[in-house]
């Protein structure tokens, strides 16, 4: 059997939860998303997924969810091989939050110019 220490319990427990609201709020930015590019494109307009903040932002959400639960496991896994698993998937992790982020920024500021030439 497995025992683990009290601050590891409590770890795990911090990522399940923040995991869990992280992803369920992620979904919801998806969710509010798509019904919002349905919208442009019942407008006649164009309107691409990737061009969608609110999409963005729910997807870069998930991938931060994921990356405090590589993070806490890092911390809890005692095998070596394990560890530098973890640190190869916090770092493609990392990297992508990252790309996300920017993405989000840019497509918010163009939508911001967009809508100030109007």
């Amino acid at each position: 059997m497995i025992q683990l220490t009290t601050f590891a319990l409590v770890s795990i427990l911090f990522a399940i939860i923040c995991g869990s609201v992280l992803t369920y709020v992620g979904m919801t930015n998806i969710r509010s998303g798509t019904k919002a590019l349905a919208q442009v494109r019942s407008m006649g307009q164009q309107g691409a997924w990737h061009k969608q903040t609110a999409i963005l932002f729910g997807i870069n959400n998930i991938v931060f969810a994921l990356l405090i639960v590589f993070v806490v496991l890092l911390g809890v896994v005692i095998d070596h091989t394990a560890k530098n698993v973890l640190i190869a998937l916090i770092v493609i992790t990392l990297l992508t939050s990252i790309v996300l982020v920017a993405r989000c920024v840019s497509t918010a500021m163009q939508s911001l110019k967009s809508l100030h030439n109007r």
